[in-house]
């Protein structure tokens, strides 16, 4: 378990800092998805929670792939995950 946590901590705070400057840009759900995901990542290691199976997987894949679909469609001068091009 301390080997797993010597791997994942550096990686997360890696991720967090090449995101920080994308904040102002990124709409909410993907900044409040991440920070869940790495809160979890923390918690589960902490703890030793087991990580969700097969099944909690999938389920969990619908709700974090929706996001990825854009509303209106995708139209030309749009970026489908973060919006309108500056």
């Amino acid at each position: 378990m301390k080997d797993q946590a010597r791997q994942v901590i550096p990686v997360i705070l890696a991720l967090a800092v090449a995101m920080a400057p994308h904040i102002p840009d990124l709409p909410l759900w993907i900044i409040v998805w991440c920070m869940l995901m790495w809160l979890y990542m923390l918690v589960r290691l902490d703890t030793g929670w087991p990580v969700p199976g097969p099944i909690l997987r999938h389920v969990l894949v619908l709700p974090g792939s929706q996001g990825f679909w854009p509303p209106s469609g995708f139209r030309s001068g749009r970026m489908p995950l973060w919006g309108s091009w500056r």
